[in-house]
């Protein structure tokens, strides 16, 4: 069962406990005597800015949040960022660091994680009207293990390019595969092996997902690939960073991005090529990143559901990373505020489908997979033996190809490459459902819950104790008979 906690389970519970104005004081002020007479024992490290995020009452309006702002920005905060869609504000503040059991200051810009787990925020922002909670920003990381056969490895970025102060990833020629064909499409279109090797969907789903907005929270996307020139050319693709972060560009400086998009939607590899894909650059190009600039993209997309009620949104996320494990100095919980961005974001009617993890460990320990709103994604070899490296457990919903996946590669123009990855495998489930609600009429949206039951109600194909994410391509042409197939039929007519 995932037990996650969130702003809104807290609030549902009326059990929020913050920092009082009194215990900051107390914090700093013990801080700063121990400073003055013990410093090698006791030392206040200012470890930069430190990136926090805010969850905002949903009572908050326009003025409130104006005045929270300025609050922030009274406590020497800086870029502050409104995600009106999620109800939440971030923003660079200064922090003071209990350095008694830790390394201090962290690395520029930020604060390493032993020392954030000491970090005490110099303000007391959940005493600011309309601030629900609040919690200091954390990293994450694209879901595919170092090591696999596939993970590029990084070069010195050159001089004046777009990230030129960061890694550049250049994907490697790939080791032979099993299977040099599109073997996902081919294993989502079937109940069992040996494979078929028929790799299309279009019997049943014609449309390959048309109407329905997909979003791509990565490493950005090489818009010019030519996996993606049927989207550019109708109007359907959109490269941006994700608003508010540090990134000048969405073009994409590491290909794992570009893959997981040519996975969903290309020409040639795409399971949904119909869709209008819009990738948003939240990762750099070593495949790190941070909840605030997850958050920022989850937002886009929130606000584009809101915007546009009859338009069914998916947001595919092949990223993951720990789960906070302690509340800040004072509080009794520790909150989650990746999973808290995508429960509203479900509320709004966004299907956020993410990858489970690559460290072969319990995905509720991870975070956006852990929360019961998100679509949690395990990877499947080509024998149907979940992958050595994919997170598993009870908050994994599905499982689906992720080992030697062929998709696009963002070293050329037209290449292709095999990576493996639970990032290899959420997008396979991200073009699934887009079938499903791209043949659904005028009520295409569909719950996470719906979602789910949508690809493993046929043949309820299990790999483990983990369902398999599929569809059948003819059911909707040849009686089969059986629940199963109702099921489906009755998510295809909405």
């Amino acid at each position: 069962m995932r037990a996650v906690v969130t702003v809104a389970a807290i609030a549902a519970t009326a059990a929020l406990t913050a920092i009082s104005a009194a215990d900051v004081a107390v914090a700093v002020g013990a801080a700063a005597a121990s400073t003055s007479t013990t410093t090698a024992r006791r030392a206040v490290a200012v470890g930069g800015r430190q990136a926090t995020i805010l969850s905002l009452l949903p009572s908050c309006d326009s003025e409130c949040t104006q005045r929270v702002a300025a609050r922030l920005a009274a406590d020497g905060c800086q870029r502050v960022r409104h995600l009106r869609g999620l109800r939440m504000m971030t923003a660079e503040c200064p922090w003071v660091v209990d350095g008694a059991h830790g390394d201090g200051a962290g690395a520029v810009g930020g604060l390493t994680a032993s020392t954030r787990d000491r970090a005490v925020g110099k303000g007391d922002w959940t005493t600011i009207p309309g601030v629900a909670a609040w919690a200091p920003d954390d990293g994450v990381t694209a879901a595919m293990p170092v090591g696999e056969p596939g993970w590029p490895t990084p070069r010195a970025a050159e001089s004046g390019t777009e990230d030129s102060t960061e890694a550049v990833l250049m994907l490697p020629t790939p080791a032979p595969f099993t299977f040099p064909y599109l073997w996902g499409r081919d294993r989502i279109n079937q109940p069992s092996l040996p494979l078929d090797k028929r790799t299309s969907t279009q019997q049943c789903y014609p449309r390959g997902g048309a109407g329905v907005h997909v979003y791509v929270a990565d490493t950005g996307c090489m818009s010019a690939h030519a996996e993606f020139r049927h989207l550019a050319a109708a109007g359907r693709l959109e490269v941006m960073p994700a608003p508010g972060s540090r990134y000048s560009t969405g073009e994409d400086g590491s290909g794992h991005g570009t893959h997981v998009a040519g996975t969903i939607a290309g020409r040639g590899t795409g399971v949904a090529p119909g869709v209008r894909l819009t990738c948003i650059k939240v990762l750099n190009a070593t495949g790190q990143g941070t909840v605030t600039d997850v958050l920022s993209a989850l937002d886009v997309a929130t606000q584009w559901a809101a915007d546009h009620p009859d338009n069914p949104v998916l947001l595919s996320a092949s990223l993951s990373g720990k789960r906070p494990h302690r509340g800040i100095p004072g509080a009794a919980v520790a909150i989650d505020m990746m999973a808290s961005g995508a429960t509203t974001a479900a509320a709004a009617g966004v299907v956020v489908v993410a990858a489970a993890g690559n460290d072969a460990a319990d995905a509720c320990g991870y975070t956006p997979a852990s929360d019961p709103h998100v679509v949690a994604v395990g990877s499947v070899q080509s024998n149907d033996e979940v992958a050595a490296s994919s997170n598993w457990g009870a908050c994994v919903d599905v499982v689906a190809p992720g080992v030697g996946i062929l998709s696009a590669d963002a070293r050329s123009m037209d290449g292709r490459v095999a990576l493996s990855g639970t990032s290899m495998a959420a997008p396979h489930v991200t073009g699934l459902a887009a079938l499903v609600m791209g043949e659904r009429g005028s009520q295409r949206r569909l719950s996470t819950q719906q979602v789910v039951e949508a690809l493993t109600a046929p043949a309820g194909i299990r790999v483990g104790q983990t369902p398999l994410a599929w569809l059948d391509p003819t059911a909707c042409e040849r009686e089969r008979g059986g629940a199963a197939n109702a099921l489906t039929a009755r998510y295809l007519r909405g």
